[in-house]
């Protein structure tokens, strides 16, 4: 009864316009706010334009909410109970939906996670503020679930992607592989480019994936390859 924000995973719109209409009738001055995906936004573009919107091609990994057009129902129940739709990206789906597995023990499908998502990325301001998330759905495939899982350990900086070009001559990559180690970190794959197009001959493009407690250490890591005369760089996530 003390809520302040209820955040809500938006479709067709079924399931806030049912949310919504109960809130505003047990409590009035509660905010709430549906979260639909960047990709497939259409009911948050028919709230915000005032008319129905139709997306041509939505896409998104939550794909439980990929619907081209809200109902003419829904849309209007949404227009007037719901008090603001928000948008947020597949990236920042991954990374609630990685939050919930470790910290909450809770295995959501990516579209059960948007309000998570909207709360992370900042889409919804909720300092001060005492917040529901609703997360709903748990239909996730497992191959789908490794993926995420390899995104946010990118996304928190757990796992690092470190990359750089070294003479294609023996003993150089054991270079880097030594320094690794005497941080006592460990290597989770290296990608050995001899024949990469971006690079002259004689040359290597390197990519190692190294597992690091935190993004400090990461860059601590880069820093001393780079004074041992290794030009490495931290390639981010999305990259």
């Amino acid at each position: 009864t003390d809520v302040d924000v209820i955040l809500v995973p938006v479709g067709g719109g079924g399931l806030i316009s049912g949310i919504a209409a109960a809130v505003k009738k047990l409590r009035p001055g509660a905010r709430v706010v549906g979260v639909q995906p960047r990709g497939a936004a259409a009911m948050c573009e028919s709230f915000k334009r005032g008319e129905i919107v139709e997306v041509e091609r939505p896409f998104s990994v939550a794909d439980a909410v990929l619907v081209r057009r809200p109902g003419e129902l829904t849309f209007k129940v949404v227009s007037g109970l719901v008090d603001d739709m928000v948008v947020v990206d597949d990236s920042d789906i991954a990374r609630a939906l990685f939050l919930l597995m470790e910290r909450v023990k809770l295995v959501a499908e990516p579209a059960g996670a948007l309000g998570v998502a909207a709360m992370l990325s900042g889409a919804v301001d909720v300092s001060g503020r005492k917040v529901v998330a609703v997360i709903s759905g748990g239909n996730v495939d497992m191959s789908l679930l490794s993926e995420i899982i390899a995104k946010g350990l990118l996304l928190e900086s757990r796992h690092i992607r470190i990359q750089g070009v070294l003479p294609d001559r023996p003993g150089q990559l054991k270079r880097v592989i030594d320094i690794i180690a005497e941080m006592n970190l460990n290597i989770v794959d290296v990608k050995h480019e001899r024949g990469n197009p971006l690079v002259n001959p004689g040359l290597a493009m390197v990519t190692l994936e190294v597992e690091v407690p935190n993004r400090e250490v990461a860059e601590q890591l880069v820093e001393r390859l780079r004074k041992c005369g290794l030009d490495f760089r931290l390639v981010p996530p999305g990259e």
